[in-house]
């Protein structure tokens, strides 16, 4: 069985109905990826191609973001699409509640498959974390250096920047 066909295998099972699970592994097995990610950095270290679980993953929360942005649109009153009534309203807040915590689910699930799959880059001390470029591509990106304003004294610090999170 390869990985398409187990990713459908999963989808249909009726545990995983109208869940997270679902739908990650119904865009696996249909393999309908979105390349949503942002141009090439010029400070990227290198990039590593992304794996098909990593591309579901980024699918589904873009796809998440989406439909939340919807929402907000039409909770906002910048659609011709108005609520019914205050019971209508009241449930698309319940939904963008729900999509709030979807994309959250998803998106760490997204970084810790990276994170797992690419830890031995992070031990590269100019290393500073992760980014989701075109083309399906995760940039190794470089610590950033920042100065830092507190009050009247002003120090560097070294941070590590998971774009994304």
């Amino acid at each position: 069985m390869n990985d398409k066909e187990l990713a459908l295998a999963i989808a249909k099972k009726p545990l995983f109905h109208e869940t997270i699970i679902n739908e990650i592994f119904q865009i696996l097995a249909e393999q309908k990826f979105v390349d949503d990610g942002e141009p090439a950095g010029s400070d990227d270290i290198e990039t590593v191609e992304m794996n098909n679980l990593e591309k579901a993953l980024s699918t589904a929360s873009r796809n998440c973001e989406s439909e939340a942005r919807e929402l907000v649109c039409r909770l906002n009153g910048e659609t011709e699409k108005p609520f019914a009534n205050a019971e209508e309203e009241h449930e698309a807040r319940m939904i963008l509640a729900q999509l709030k915590e979807k994309y959250s689910s998803i998106q760490n699930m997204l970084w810790h498959t990276i994170r797992v799959r690419l830890h031995e880059k992070l031990k590269n001390p100019e290393v500073g974390g992760f980014a989701i470029r075109q083309g399906f591509k995760i940039a190794i990106t470089p610590k950033k250096r920042r100065i830092i304003c507190r009050g009247d004294r002003e120090f560097y610090s070294s941070s590590i920047v998971f774009i994304g999170l």
